[in-house]
């Protein structure tokens, strides 16, 4: 009985060392990994280093295998530009940031004329900026944009003319140039076709409002 007692002491104080071992390790080894910096990747043409820097800024020192990847992340994905982040810890003192943008596509026109760039994906990125891109006249036409602009890459002369453009009446596009307003038809393939062919024809923009909603004829009011 004694001897079975004794050995169960052994065993007792045999776990006992292990733990306070592996505590003790785990300590030194947590207390020796701060985050000492970030190691940043990927395109960044919107969003500006010391946007990112603030961002990251209140994890440094923190430490390397405590601190929550997901917490890195969404702080720099509520930057307006940022579309997804990649966290990766690199030991023994870095993070690792694959940063992917929204690419804007077009401008929506607000009230009080400030102007939203809209995303590959119809959705508005929240930041007051003027870029050289189409300029998007209503709210009613951001979710149709991307196709809009889809089909746009086709005719490069027609793209790099227009200045404006709405959806109308939930089912076509008016367009916008500087000296004409075209009227798309629900065929937005044929007609965006049928209008690169008429500018390249005269090799000028049309002047007035063009009408492309029939597709056997042409109307032209100046």
């Amino acid at each position: 009985m004694i001897q079975k007692v004794k050995k169960y002491l052994i065993l007792f104080g045999y776990v006992i060392l292990i733990g306070w071992s592996v505590a003790s390790i785990r300590h030194i080894v947590l207390k020796k990994t701060p985050i000492m910096s970030f190691k940043l990747d990927g395109q960044m043409q919107y969003t500006s280093q010391n946007k990112i820097d603030s961002r990251l800024e209140p994890f440094l020192k923190k430490n390397l295998y405590l601190t929550s990847l997901s917490k890195i992340r969404t702080a720099v994905e509520d930057l307006p530009y940022v579309k997804n982040v990649i966290v990766k810890r690199l030991p023994p003192h870095t993070i690792y940031l694959k940063i992917i943008e929204h690419e804007p596509i077009a401008l929506y026109v607000a009230e009080e004329d400030k102007t939203y760039p809209i995303s590959e994906e119809g959705e508005i990125i929240p930041d007051n900026a003027l870029l050289d891109l189409p300029l998007i006249l209503t709210k009613e036409s951001i979710p149709q944009t991307p196709k809009l602009i889809l089909y746009l890459k086709s005719y490069p002369f027609v793209q790099e003319k227009i200045s404006g453009a709405e959806w109308v009446g939930n089912r076509r596009w008016n367009i916008h140039f500087d000296t004409c307003e075209v009227h798309l038809s629900e065929n937005l393939g044929e007609s965006l076709n049928r209008l690169n062919l008429l500018i390249k024809d005269k090799n000028k923009i049309c002047s007035g409002v063009l009408d492309l909603r029939d597709s056997k004829r042409v109307f032209l009011t100046q």
